[in-house]
């Protein structure tokens, strides 16, 4: 924030913003658009880097045509205005409006450090529609910081002049909060941040602090309250609805961020692990208990959270995605003499878990989607063949559909190698979620991380036990524990797969934030497909052919990636090589990817190729592949730069810098 006065074009904002790290101010939404431009040579002089904009009128279209404006626009903001006397009146909603009587709610009188951390995750919830989550100029980190910063000047009364906080009466757990302010001309009042948490809601918390800051409002002789969400936010906006809460007549406006300053781009790595901030605290909270026995607490809440989220029938954490695969081999019982057909362009762990148990791993080649292609897979299913291990490159799925119904007829299994894939969908179904088992990968390059993890998903009944026995070395320790045996013993094979607790308090906070991790990354390669669009079509290179392209998006419509990666496929090595050469001089780390398993020492040695397959897509993909940087916390400027070393390579011009910030945030 500014210190000193500001001219008559700015005025501070209601809150300290020194959490972003950039000097920041609220432009006037008086100004025209025709004085935007001296007014941002003003600001740009005085040292300010993020201005805010609403203006009174629509100015869109004029704003993505000029080259010299350097901001967003973000979803449009709607205001709802409460007369107190129409509260409830004509209400059909199917919100409970009363209160589960598991919670009470009572005014914030003072907070412990423990409360305060529960009252910043709410408020997280409650910004996630937010227009500052919407742009994608801001790191996660900076909007994280913003809430917490926005939550504390509410605490200390500097934005809110009372707060209503719903608790579990069984601990005095905070669930949920408000806060109001009152206008400085006592005409109305406005609630700044509401937030619930995911498991308690539908339970009337909501209801019941609307009834509270209410309440408030009415006691202080102010005869309306106000709160402005997003557009885009039909869950907030269905919610007020059904509080009696009718849209403002000034409509819908556009908020813009104009950002005056971006750093200066010359090195792009290829991947940054995403970390939410919280990982540090949750080990230390797991080392001061001095609780670091195996399938503690936070194993257990991070298995909850996959079969929760995932929709698999059990969830056990693992050392890795290897390990993972093991089990999985194991539980189907595969052995000397049996084969288990896969794609030759995997990681070696695909043909190792199977080669490790004296089985055959029987290569087969990819289709444009470098995904096994259903026919070469019925083609190479013999009378030894006993599973077939689908692996979902990059993320993006394989035809999960004629898979099953093949395994079906063959009477085989499938082991999904999902360890790229989480959270992506077929069909609506995660991914590692349809085949008898999956297996996931919270390697450190993965979009979900905790160094080295990984996860494998039972989706069928018969192998849960079996399952939890070969994870512990092949004794019963599960049951052990559980008190349901006096003492454990050997049953079966098996190894030492459980993670360690360390691993998983770290990986916790990783999951409440997969979704946040998976919608940034794909954003990022929605821009890059977008941008590098015209030179795929001069024959540059070809984009990944994904499921949803080869069968129409239509027909698969519920069936997404989770922006794991971004590859882009040459006509040929010497072009990729070009290229990467290119790329690393300008300091843009690009990687190529897997060496085909069937032309391995190791392939040669312990797999084996169908004999009428020539595995050419294979080859090709692995000699003419290149990936390009992807990560949750890029922004406008690494993409920016490394399509502009791309288009200087092959000597085209690059899209406008206006041109590529809208297509990377575009607005409503």
């Amino acid at each position: 924030m500014l210190k000193s006065s500001l001219p008559d074009d700015w005025v501070h904002l209601p809150f300290d913003t020194s959490a972003l790290g950039v000097r920041t101010a609220l432009l006037k939404s008086t100004i025209e658009f025709s004085q935007l431009r001296k007014v941002i040579n003003t600001c740009a002089k005085q040292g300010l880097e993020l201005l805010y904009w609403t203006p009174d009128s629509d100015v869109g279209t004029v704003i993505h045509n000029q080259e010299w404006f350097t901001g967003y626009g973000v979803a449009k903001g709607v205001e709802f205005k409460l007369p107190l006397a129409n509260r409830h009146s004509g209400s059909t909603s199917q919100i409970p409006l009363e209160m589960s009587p598991d919670f009470f709610v009572e005014p914030l009188a003072s907070i412990e450090e423990e409360d305060f951390c529960d009252l910043v995750d709410l408020a997280l919830i409650a910004g996630h529609h937010s227009r500052f989550r919407l742009d994608p100029a801001l790191t996660h980190a900076q909007f994280k910081s913003l809430y917490k910063a926005w939550l504390q000047n509410s605490v200390t009364r500097h934005v809110a002049d009372q707060i209503f906080v719903a608790r579990r009466k069984e601990d005095g757990k905070a669930t949920g909060f408000i806060t109001v302010k009152l206008a400085v001309d006592r005409n109305s009042a406005s609630i700044g941040l509401l937030g619930v948490s995911p498991s308690c809601q539908r339970q009337g918390l909501g209801a019941a602090l609307i009834s509270a800051a209410c309440e408030f409002t009415q006691s202080a002789d102010i005869p309306q309250i106000t709160v402005r969400t997003q557009e885009d936010n039909h869950m907030a906006i269905n919610f007020y609805g059904a509080q009696g809460f009718m849209p403002h007549d000034h409509g819908p406006k556009t908020t813009y961020h104009i950002w005056l300053t971006h750093r200066v781009i010359d090195r792009v790595q290829y991947n940054v692990p995403y970390l939410t901030g919280d990982e540090g605290k949750e080990v230390s909270r797991l080392i001061n208990s001095q609780r670091l026995d195996s399938l503690g607490r936070y194993t257990v809440a991070c298995e909850h959270w996959l079969e929760t989220n995932l929709g698999c029938s059990k969830a056990l954490l693992t050392l890795s995605a290897t390990a993972a695969l093991e089990q999985a081999i194991l539980l189907c019982k595969i052995g000397p003499g049996d084969e288990v057909i896969m794609p030759s362009f995997t990681f070696v762990s695909t043909a190792n878990a199977v080669a490790l148990r004296m089985a055959t791993p029987v290569f087969i080649d990819v289709g444009d989607d470098l995904n096994m292609d259903i026919a070469a897979v019925s083609e190479a299913v013999t009378s030894k063949t006993k599973a077939i291990m689908v692996v979902h490159y990059g993320g993006n799925a394989c035809d999960m559909d004629d898979i099953m119904q093949l395994a079906k007829e063959k009477e085989l299994y499938v082991i999904e190698d999902a360890a790229q894939a989480f959270l992506s969908k077929f069909k609506g179904r995660c991914l590692g979620t349809i085949g008898h088992l999956g297996c996931l990968s919270f390697h450190y390059t993965k979009n979900t991380v905790c160094g080295e993890g990984g996860a494998l998903l039972v989706n069928d009944p018969r192998f849960h036990s079996p399952a939890a026995i070969i994870r512990e070395k092949g004794t019963n320790r599960a049951d052990f524990m559980l008190g349901s045996v006096s003492k454990y013993e050997w049953m079966s094979l098996g190894s030492s797969y459980v993670p360690s607790e360390l691993c998983s308090a770290f990986l916790l906070p990783q999951l409440l934030d997969a979704n946040e991790s998976a919608y940034r990354r794909k954003r990022v390669c929605d821009a890059y497909r977008v941008l590098l669009a015209p030179l795929a079509a001069r024959g540059c290179f070809r984009f990944l052919k994904v499921l949803s392209d080869r069968n129409g998006a239509a027909m698969l419509a519920d069936t997404c990636g989770n922006g794991h990666l971004f590859p882009i496929i040459f006509p040929s090595t010497d072009s990729r090589k070009m290229a990467q050469t290119a790329m690393t001089t300008k300091n843009v780390q690009c990687l190529t990817h897997f060496v085909p398993l069937h032309l391995s020492q190791g392939g040669m040695k312990y797999g084996k190729v169908w004999p009428h397959a020539s595995l050419e897509s294979t080859i090709t993909a692995s000699a003419c592949l290149l990936r390009l940087p992807v990560w949750p916390g890029m922004r406008f400027g690494h993409i920016q730069y490394v399509v502009q070393v791309l288009y200087e390579h092959f000597g085209e011009d690059c899209p406008s810098v206006t041109t590529a910030m809208h297509l990377f945030m575009p607005t409503t």
